[in-house]
């Protein structure tokens, strides 16, 4: 029996991983990868409840994904965090244009904290085998 996507009511593809199910009430409903991800894009504020159903959309669904509708405080914390990323980013690239060493900088950084790392699991690998070595001569 093929499985019918409940949102756009298109047959799921043998080999669609991305496929959802979700349970309402008792049943089963399938929803496809395409409808899937249209349903995250919703989640997150950016494609509106009518872009998302369809004539073919079963009317229990279309209740739940009502129910699950956007929070306007989530939507804003995505967006802050979106323009907190673009201005980090933003500021990354302001630095390298400003000082040509500053990725230079930030690898020996890195290599110096992989060095400390090394001392310090050498260290205690030492103290380790000191332990072994006293135990083993009683």
């Amino acid at each position: 029996m093929a499985n019918i996507c409940g949102c756009c009511g298109k047959k799921l593809p043998f080999l669609d991983v991305g496929f959802d199910l979700i349970e309402i009430d008792g049943e089963d409903y399938y929803v496809c990868s395409a409808c899937n991800n249209n349903f995250a894009d919703y989640k997150r504020g950016n494609l509106s409840l009518e872009e998302l159903v369809c004539d073919f959309t079963k009317p229990k669904l279309r209740q739940h994904f009502v129910n699950h509708a956007p929070d306007a405080k989530v939507v804003e914390e995505i967006k802050q965090q979106e323009r907190q990323e673009e201005q980090r980013i933003q500021r990354k690239l302001t630095a390298q244009e400003n000082d040509p060493l500053y990725d230079d900088i930030h690898q020996i950084a890195g290599d110096l904290r992989f060095i400390k790392n090394l001392i310090i699991f050498g260290l205690v690998c030492g103290v380790l085998l000191g332990i072994i070595g006293v135990l083993g001569m009683l």
